[in-house]
C-alpha cells in the first residue's frame, strides 16, 4: 500500500514536471490518455505482480497532474488584455503596507473594463498608504515579464498580468476576509512592539526570525545574510521552520514524546498566526511538520511517504508550487535531507562530541539537500553556509523563544519586557556579529547562474548513491559483527 501510494503521489508531480515542457492540449487527448492507461492497466493486471499495478498508478496519476496544471493556466482570462491599456476594479488581497519607497499590491478583480472578471493583477503602489481590504480603481497598461523565474513566482501566486505605471484611486476599504486582515494588522502591532523591546537593528532580526518581516533590516545586512547562506532565518521558509523544530525536538529530549509533539505543535502554529497566516507560510508549516513525525514515531518510512503524499495534494491544489515557490521546494527538500541524509552523517561523524553532532548534523543534512534549490533560484551558494549556519543555529530557538516572551510581555510592563529582552538582545548581537563577519568574504559567495535542472539532477543522483552506499556498508558491517559474535559464542 505505501509503495502504491507514493507511487500515485509521484505520478502527480512528474505530471506536474512534464508540464513545463507539453501540457495536454484538450480534452479529447486526456480522454485518449486515459483510455489507452486503462487498457494498458488491463494488459499489467494479468501479470499479477505489484509493479505493474505500481507502474500504472503512476501513469495514471501523472496524466491528472500534467491535466490539472493545463486547466489551471487555461483558466486565465487575462491573456486576452495582455500588451492592452484597461481600467479595472478590485481590493488589495497581500499585505502591501510593510515596504519601502515601492512596495508591490496584488489586486483580485471585480471589474475589467466594466465587465465582471476574476483573476489576480500585480501592480506597485507609489506609496505606503494602501492595506489589505483597499478597493481600488486602476489604469495602466498590463503586460507579462520576460523573467522566467519571476513568472514562475507570479503564476504561484495567481497572478495573470502585471500592472505598469498605474493611475490608482482608492474606493473604500475593508474588503476582503476580516479574519486575514485582523491577522496582517496583529503582525504590523508584533513589529511596532518589539521596537519598543529591543533596539535597532536587533529589533529588525527579532522581526525577521519571529515574523519574517526583513523591511527593518539594512541592504548590508541582508547581503551579508546572503553571503552566509543564512537567510533562511528571516525568510520563514520550510527550511528555517524544519531546523527550528529540529532544534527544539533535540533540546526538549528530557520530556515525554507527547509533551515535545505538543510544544513543536504549539511553535508551528505560532509562526502561522504571527505571520498573517500567508499562504507561503502554511504550506512551509505542513511540510515542516513532518520532520515532527519523523524525529517523534522513528517510522521514518512512513513519514516518507506521507510526506510525498502531502507534496502531491498541495501541488494538486496549486501546480505553480512546484517550480514557482522556492519555500516550498526549501521545505519539500529540507526534510527528506534531515530524514534520510541524518542517518549517514551520524555514521561519517560518530566521532564528533554529541553536543557538536546534535547541531552540526541536521543542519549539513538540510545544507546538503537544499543547495541545488538555493542555486536554482537564486544563482548563488555560499560556500562558508555550513560554518556560520552552525555557529548561528544553537541560539536560534532560544533567542526566539526569550524574543517571543519579551514581546508579550510588553503588554504587562515595557520594563520588565525589556529587561527579558536585553537577554535576547545579546543572542541577536551574536547572530548579526556572525553575519557580518563572514558577510565579509564576499568570494566564499560564488555565482553560479550556470546551474540548471540537469546539474540539479546529477547532484542528487550522487548524494542518493552516496547514500546507499553508506547504508549498505554500514550493514555489512552490523552483519559481519553479528557472525563474529556467532562464532565466538
Amino acid at each position: 500500500m505505501k509503495a502504491k501510494t507514493l507511487s500515485a503521489a509521484l505520478g502527480i508531480l512528474a505530471g506536474v514536471s512534464v508540464g513545463q515542457f507539453w501540457l495536454v492540449p484538450d480534452v479529447w487527448v486526456l480522454v485518449y490518455l486515459f483510455v489507452v492507461a486503462t487498457f494498458a492497466g488491463v494488459a499489467l493486471f494479468k501479470f499479477k505482480k505489484e509493479w505493474s499495478t505500481i507502474a500504472w498508478l503512476f501513469f495514471i496519476f501523472l496524466i491528472i497532474g500534467n491535466w490539472r496544471l493545463a486547466a489551471m493556466r487555461n483558466d486565465n482570462q487575462l491573456n486576452f488584455w495582455l500588451d492592452k491599456s484597461v481600467s479595472f476594479e478590485g481590493y488589495i488581497v497581500n499585505d502591501s503596507y510593510l515596504g519601502a519607497t515601492d512596495t508591490n499590491a496584488i489586486i483580485k478583480l471585480n471589474l475589467l473594463e466594466s465587465l465582471v472578471a476574476d483573476g489576480k493583477i500585480i501592480t506597485k503602489l507609489p506609496t505606503q498608504n494602501y492595506q489589505y481590504g483597499d478597493s481600488l480603481n486602476v489604469l495602466c497598461k498590463l503586460s507579462w515579464p520576460e523573467n522566467t523565474g519571476y513568472a514562475a513566482y507570479l503564476k504561484r501566486l495567481g497572478v495573470g498580468a502585471v500592472c505598469n505605471d498605474p493611475y490608482i484611486e482608492k474606493l473604500g476599504e475593508n474588503k476582503g476576509s476580516f479574519i486575514q486582515k485582523s491577522l496582517i494588522n496583529l503582525k504590523h502591532t508584533f513589529i511596532s512592539r518589539i521596537k519598543r523591546v529591543i533596539p535597532a537593528p536587533a529589533s529588525g532580526l527579532l522581526s525577521g526570525l519571529l515574523l519574517g518581516d526583513k523591511t527593518s533590516l539594512s541592504d548590508r545586512t541582508l547581503n551579508s545574510f546572503n553571503n552566509t547562506g543564512l537567510t533562511h532565518i528571516i525568510a520563514l521558509s520550510g527550511f528555517n521552520i524544519t531546523i527550528i523544530i529540529g532544534a527544539l525536538l533535540l533540546l526538549l529530549g528530557w520530556l515525554p514524546l507527547v509533551f515535545r509533539y505538543i510544544v513543536a505543535a504549539t511553535v508551528v502554529l505560532a509562526f502561522v498566526l504571527l505571520t498573517g497566516a500567508e499562504p507561503s507560510v502554511v504550506r512551509a508549516a505542513i511540510m515542516a511538520g513532518f520532520i515532527m513525525l519523523a524525529m517523534l514515531s522513528g517510522r521514518i518510512n512512513d513519514v516518507a511517504v506521507s510526506l510525498g503524499l502531502t507534496a502531491a495534494i498541495m501541488t494538486l491544489f496549486n501546480p505553480e508550487i512546484l517550480f514557482g515557490d522556492a519555500g516550498f521546494q526549501l521545505s519539500f527538500i529540507a526534510t527528506l535531507g534531515i530524514i534520510y541524509l541524518s542517518p549517514v552523517l551520524e555514521i561519517t561523524f560518530r566521532k564528533i562530541p554529541q553536543q557538536i553532532s546534535t547541531y552540526l548534523i541536521p543542519t549539513l543534512a538540510a545544507i546538503i539537500a537544499v543547495t541545488p534549490i538555493i542555486a536554482i533560484n537564486f544563482d548563488r551558494v555560499s560556500l562558508i553556509a555550513p560554518i556560520s549556519n552552525l555557529l548561528v543555529l544553537p541560539v536560534i530557538p532560544g533567542t526566539m523563544l526569550i524574543g517571543f516572551i519579551a514581546l508579550i510581555l510588553s503588554w504587562v510592563n515595557i520594563y520588565i519586557a525589556q529587561a527579558i529582552g536585553l537577554i535576547a538582545w545579546i543572542f541577536l548581537k551574536w547572530i548579526l556579529w556572525v553575519a557580518e563577519m563572514f558577510g565579509g568574504f564576499s568570494f566564499l559567495s560564488i555565482s553560479v547562474d550556470w546551474f540548471n535542472l540537469f546539474f540539479a539532477i546529477l547532484y542528487y543522483v550522487i548524494v542518493t548513491i552516496f547514500i546507499w552506499r553508506k547504508y549498505v556498508q554500514e550493514n555489512q558491517l552490523a552483519s559481519s559483527n553479528m557472525d563474529s559474535s556467532i562464532d565466538n559464542s
